[in-house]
């Protein structure tokens, strides 16, 4: 098993760590872990509920790991395996039969708002901000993030984060639909823990009947949406105004665009 990611049972609930110090930013490994346990669980008829969260207090994940985007510490090939790994994980987390939910213990950002996205149900933490900075480094919205926001937050919200990058308390994220519930420091992966116990009570063949109408339409446009995103970020990889956003992020410094 990856050391990235930690893998316990709680009863019939599964619970996976993002567990890549300092911030759980997301590699291929990683991604690829995550995927292949989801896939695991989801074969085991003890599992009804699945809970995605990030060790630590400050983090549940920033994204992708922004060296891989940064010429010539990496190349395309790198960065495309990347964006592959967060689109086939994420849609192993939306195609899991039971419960998911994504306990947001800190910043969720980029490819770490796509997972939480993918997740049924998102509890976060009063202190944590969400968004999507994808803009800021020169690519777009990855992940399935280009389908799953606006279902959730509407088309107004959805051009508005993708296209500024701005970034959101978990309090306007709960009003806007991005979240479902926010709760103090250090409470959400508790909470999310005794939602997740709820999934018991529900017969389990109901459980995926429901879980498959409740997606029926959606599905297909998600798998669109991530084959787009990711013909979309390969067309601006290694370009100069990606290069731009990657040497600006770690500078520390506002990128300076070519009109």
């Amino acid at each position: 098993m990856n050391e990235n990611l930690i893998v316990e049972r709680l009863g019939r609930t599964a619970i996976l760590t993002l567990n890549h110090p300092p911030v759980n930013a997301l590699t291929v490994a990683t991604l690829t872990e995550l995927r292949r346990q989801v896939d695991i669980l989801n074969d085991d008829p003890e599992v009804r509920a699945l809970v995605l969260t990030g060790a630590g207090d400050q983090f549940f994940s920033p994204g992708a790991d922004i060296e891989l985007f940064h010429a010539p510490r990496s190349g395309p090939g790198k960065a495309e395996a990347l964006l592959q790994a967060l689109n086939d994980a994420a849609l192993a987390l939306v195609q899991f039969n039971g419960l998911t939910l994504a306990a947001l213990n800190g910043y969720a950002l980029g490819g770490g708002l796509s997972l939480a996205m993918a997740c049924d149900v998102r509890i976060a933490e009063r202190q944590i901000e969400l968004g999507l900075p994808e803009g800021r480094l020169g690519l777009p919205p990855c992940g399935g993030s280009s389908c799953r926001l606006p279902q959730l937050v509407g088309d107004g919200w959805a051009r508005r984060m993708a296209l500024t990058g701005e970034a959101l308390r978990a309090e306007r994220a709960l009003r806007i639909g991005l979240v479902d519930e926010c709760v103090d420091a250090g409470f959400a992966k508790i909470v999310a823990i005794s939602v997740a116990d709820q999934a018991s009570h529900t017969g389990p063949a109901a459980a995926r009947a429901a879980k498959t109408l409740l997606q029926a339409e959606r599905l297909p446009a998600l798998r669109a949406a991530m084959e787009a995103e990711l013909a979309a970020a390969r067309a601006r990889i290694d370009s100069a105004e990606q290069q731009e956003g990657a040497q600006a992020f770690f500078e520390r410094r506002a990128p300076g665009w070519q009109q």
